[in-house]
């Protein structure tokens, strides 16, 4: 039996622009194989981030390898908030 290292990081639900996470992401952590930070949920559709915040905010996520999940109505969100999710390059880096 392997056991899986986590790493949570709790961001405060309400936040300026993305600089609790941009903060967040200069802790010292290895990630790699069974071993990977996780950031919380996407802020993606709930928050009231410009578009180029959500583009970053999903990247940075992404780039760590932090679990891609989301807790927003899809059939709400605005289609370039969408069209970020969908972004196939980004899902494969993470």
């Amino acid at each position: 039996l392997q056991t899986l290292k986590l790493w949570e990081l709790q961001l405060k639900t309400h936040f300026p622009g993305l600089s609790s996470i941009i903060m967040q992401l200069q802790v010292s952590i290895q990630v790699g194989p069974g071993a990977w930070i996780d950031y919380g949920l996407l802020q993606l559709g709930k928050q009231n981030l410009s578009i180029e915040e959500e583009k970053t905010h999903f990247a940075l996520w992404a780039i760590n390898k932090s679990p891609l999940f989301l807790s927003a109505n899809l059939s709400n969100m605005r289609e370039a908030t969408l069209n970020i999710l969908k972004n196939g390059e980004v899902l494969e880096i993470n």
